[in-house]
């Protein structure tokens, strides 16, 4: 049986509450921290498990074997500290108001420790994410090229999103990127600032499109702002996402515009769960997927066989500080990666 304890227990606990119940293995709360006395008690009742004062007590506690970390307030990187001097593995579900060099410093202090930190990448486990994966491996080939529409959602949270659509179509394309710039990308009658990025190309079926590509493409569109004015906001975000308060990690609820080119043909993803696609010259075929495990259940499932001794690869925060660091990179007028 997997022991858990939790760290936080707002609205991301209870997403994954109800993710727990569905586990195909058996697992139980053991204790329970909040920064809120009151919230964090009466969750320890409804769970049957212990409410403890700090972190440092959840920490040193026999009966927990992994930490869900929902948010801790300002002291999260305090306690990703404590958790990997104490061995407990973590699934960390809050973005933490953290710079690149320490995104890189978890991750190798994680490392070090030999203990996995699994920030909570929800769009990777999206229904229609993990079925074009399907498609690339049995329909439609290799991605060739990404587009996503995100204009007008440069706020507060615009490092933590773009972070997460840049992890996105990194675990699609499976290679690192090579370059990333702010360009201006025309799009109809309008002038559109889109963050691109350039990784090495994979070809998987070399004669399907004739010559092979050179470069694989990710095109963020950020808005119709011109790009010296998004590289300016940009560059503020990332010292306001460095510096301020944890934000979820959970993506919009809005649906998406995910235009995906491959080397037999293309696919579009409006939503979590809808999908359309086709093979070069052929109809188009359109999928529904309500029916599928959530996101929370599947990134569970993950993270517990990982924590019980398992090799199966994991998001760690190396891909957030590689996210943060192509973000950075076309912030800069340089635009060098």
């Amino acid at each position: 049986m997997m022991q858990f304890g939790v760290v936080g227990v707002g609205a991301e606990w209870e997403r994954f509450r109800l993710a727990l119940a569905k586990l195909r293995r058996p697992t139980r709360i053991s204790a329970v921290y909040d920064p809120v006395t009151a919230r964090a008690e009466q969750w320890a009742r409804s769970c049957e498990s212990e409410y403890v004062t700090g972190l440092r007590a959840l920490a040193s506690r026999h009966d927990v074997d992994a930490i869900l970390l929902m948010d801790c307030g300002w002291r999260s990187r305090v306690a990703l500290d404590l958790f990997a001097d104490s061995g407990k593995p973590v699934l960390i579900a809050c973005w933490l108001p953290a710079s690149r060099m320490t995104f890189e410093r978890l991750h190798e202090n994680a490392a070090f420790a030999g203990v996995p930190f699994m920030p909570a990448m929800w769009r990777r486990f999206s229904p229609a994410a993990l079925r074009v994966q399907e498609l690339f491996a049995i329909e439609l080939g290799l991605p060739q090229r990404i587009t996503i529409d995100l204009r007008g959602r440069l706020d507060e949270r615009a490092i933590p999103r773009l972070a997460g659509w840049l992890d996105y179509c990194r675990n699609f394309f499976k290679v690192y990127p090579e370059t990333a710039s702010l360009v201006s990308q025309p799009d109809g009658s309008d002038r559109v600032t889109a963050l691109r990025i350039e990784r090495p190309a994979r070809q998987s079926r070399p004669a399907a499109s004739g010559q092979p590509a050179t470069v694989t493409e990710t095109l963020l569109l950020l808005s119709d702002e011109p790009v010296d004015s998004v590289r300016t906001l940009l560059a503020r975000r990332l010292a306001e996402s460095a510096t301020g308060l944890p934000l979820s990690l959970q993506p919009d609820e809005t649906a998406q515009r995910i235009a995906i080119d491959c080397e037999l043909g293309q696919a579009l993803l409006t939503s979590r769960h809808d999908i359309e696609w086709q093979r070069r010259g052929e109809d188009v075929i359109r999928e529904y997927l309500p029916t599928e495990r959530t996101e929370e259940e599947l990134m569970l499932d993950l993270f517990c066989r990982r924590a019980v001794g398992g090799l199966i690869p994991i998001a760690d925060y190396s891909d957030i500080s590689n996210a943060v660091a192509m973000i950075e990179a076309a912030a800069e007028p340089s635009s060098s990666f």
